[in-house]
C-alpha cells in the first residue's frame, strides 16, 4: 500500500507487484496469499467487486465475504489460486478523489459556470492527480459517492458536474448546466478561430509585401484581396466572440447579484431579530429618552434647591441689593477723598508744591501719614537747588519715604 501511495496508483495487478518486489532475481512466493488476506480484511478489492460495490450491488458481495470461515486466509496460503486481474486499494482511491476535488475547487470562482465541464476536461483533471489507467477507478468511486455526476446529451456531448462545498453531493446535470458548457465550448472555439484568422492575416500581408518586392503586381493584388476577406471573417468572429463572452459574463454577474441579495436578506433578518430581542423599537427608544429628560430636569431642580439660601434673613434685615448699592456709594466717596484727615488729592498736591525739605514743617508730617485709595501717583518735589524729593502714593499704602 505504501508503494502504491508513493506512485499514486490506486489500482495494481499481482504481476506488477511481483516485478516491483523482486529482490536479486527472486520473486516473492507468498505474495498471492498476502493479497488474499488483505482482500479479506477489506484493504484491497478486486476491480469487479469494487465496481459492483460502487454501483450498489455490494450487499451480496459483503455477505459472501463474512460467511467465509476464518481459516480461509491460512488455507489460501497453501492453495492460493493465481489472480491476474486488477486490485483496488480503497483507502488510496478516497485520498486521490479528495485531491481531485481540491484541485477542482482551486479554479472555482463562479459556482454556476465553474462546476460543470466536458468529460475530456474531467479526465485531464484526474490525470494531474493519478495515472491515466486509474482515472476510471476514480470516476467510479466519485460517481458512487455523488461527488460528481456524468450525463451524455443527445448530441453526444458528455458533461460532468461537481458537487458544491455547501451541498457535498450532486444529483443531476440540469439543462442550464448543459447550456453553460455549450457556451464555454463556443467561447473556446471562437477564440481559436480568432487566433487562426489573425495568423492568416499576418501571413497574407507578408505575401503581399513579398510579391511587391518581386514586382509581381497581379499576385500582390490577389493576396491583398485574401487579406481583406480574412479581415472581414476576423471581424465577424470577434463580434460573435464578444457577444458570447458578454452572455457568459451576465450569467456570472447574475449569480453574484443573487448572492448579494441573499446576503442582504439574511443581514436584514438578523438586524430585525437583534432589534426585537434587545428592545430597540421606536416606542421603547422614545420612552427611554422621555424618562431620561425627566430625570435630568429633576436633577437640575434638586441642585438649585440645594444651592439656595437655607437660612433666610430676619425681618427688617437689609437685602443684598441694598448692600451693594451702599457699597457703591462708599467706593465713590473714597475715590474723591483720602481716607485719613479728609484731604483731597488737589489739596495734597498744593501742600507738596509748598513743601520745603529744609523746614520739615507740619505739612510734611501730615503728608507722611496720608493713605491713598486712588490710583498710583508719583510726585516730584523740587527743593531750592539742593535735592530732588520724590513721594510715591499707591492705593492702600502709606507714603513711606521722602528723598532729601
Amino acid at each position: 500500500i505504501s508503494s502504491c501511495r508513493e506512485l499514486r496508483e490506486p489500482a495494481f495487478t499481482e504481476r506488477t507487484l511481483t516485478e516491483r518486489f523482486k529482490w536479486k532475481g527472486t520473486l516473492p512466493s507468498c505474495l498471492p496469499a498476502v493479497l488474499q488476506v488483505m482482500e479479506r480484511e477489506g484493504s484491497i478489492r478486486k476491480l469487479s467487486e469494487f465496481e459492483a460495490a460502487q454501483s450498489g450491488d455490494w450487499l451480496r458481495w459483503g455477505l459472501g465475504v463474512v460467511a467465509r470461515p476464518l481459516s480461509w486466509a491460512w488455507q489460501s496460503y497453501f492453495s492460493a489460486r493465481k489472480y491476474d486481474g486488477v486490485y483496488v486499494i480503497t483507502s488510496l482511491v478516497k485520498e486521490l478523489a479528495d485531491a481531485v476535488i481540491t484541485e477542482q475547487l482551486k479554479g472555482v470562482q463562479y459556482k454556476s459556470t465553474d462546476r460543470v465541464m466536458k468529460y475530456s476536461e474531467f479526465q485531464q483533471l484526474c490525470q494531474r492527480i493519478a495515472p491515466p489507467e486509474s482515472v476510471s477507478v476514480l470516476e467510479c468511486y466519485m460517481q458512487s459517492q455523488r461527488l460528481v455526476v456524468k450525463e451524455r446529451t443527445k448530441s453526444g456531448l458528455e458533461v460532468v458536474k461537481f458537487a458544491s462545498i455547501e451541498e457535498k453531493m450532486v444529483h443531476s446535470v440540469s439543462t442550464v448546466d448543459i447550456g453553460i458548457v455549450c457556451i464555454k465550448e463556443t467561447v473556446k472555439s471562437l477564440s481559436e478561430q480568432v487566433a487562426s484568422l489573425q495568423q492568416e492575416r499576418e501571413r497574407l500581408m507578408e505575401n503581399v509585401k513579398e510579391k511587391l518586392r518581386l514586382k509581381n503586381k497581379q499576385a500582390a493584388l490577389y493576396c491583398l484581396k485574401r487579406v481583406k476577406r480574412a479581415e472581414a471573417n476576423l471581424s465577424r468572429r470577434e463580434g460573435a466572440l464578444d457577444n458570447v463572452q458578454t452572455l457568459l459574463t451576465q450569467i456570472q454577474t447574475a449569480e453574484t447579484d443573487a448572492m448579494v441579495l441573499k446576503a442582504l436578506k439574511g443581514g436584514t433578518q438578523a438586524l430585525k431579530f437583534l432589534r426585537e430581542s434587545e428592545g430597540l423599537t421606536l416606542d421603547n427608544v422614545e420612552s427611554v429618552m422621555e424618562e431620561l429628560q425627566e430625570v435630568v430636569q429633576e436633577g437640575e431642580e434638586v441642585t438649585n434647591i440645594i444651592s439656595g439660601n437655607v437660612f433666610p434673613g430676619e425681618e427688617g434685615e437689609e437685602t443684598e441689593a441694598e448692600l451693594e448699592k451702599e457699597l457703591a456709594l462708599l467706593v465713590e466717596s473714597q475715590v474723591s477723598r483720602i481716607a485719613v484727615g479728609g484731604i483731597t488729592e488737589d489739596e495734597l498736591e498744593r501742600e507738596f508744591s509748598a513743601l520745603d525739605i529744609n523746614t520739615g514743617g507740619p505739612i510734611f508730617k501730615s503728608v507722611r501719614k496720608a493713605r491713598f485709595t486712588t490710583s498710583y501717583s508719583t510726585f516730584t518735589l523740587k527743593t531750592a537747588g539742593q535735592t530732588r524729593t520724590t513721594a510715591s502714593m499707591t492705593p492702600g499704602n502709606y507714603i513711606l519715604q521722602v528723598i532729601r
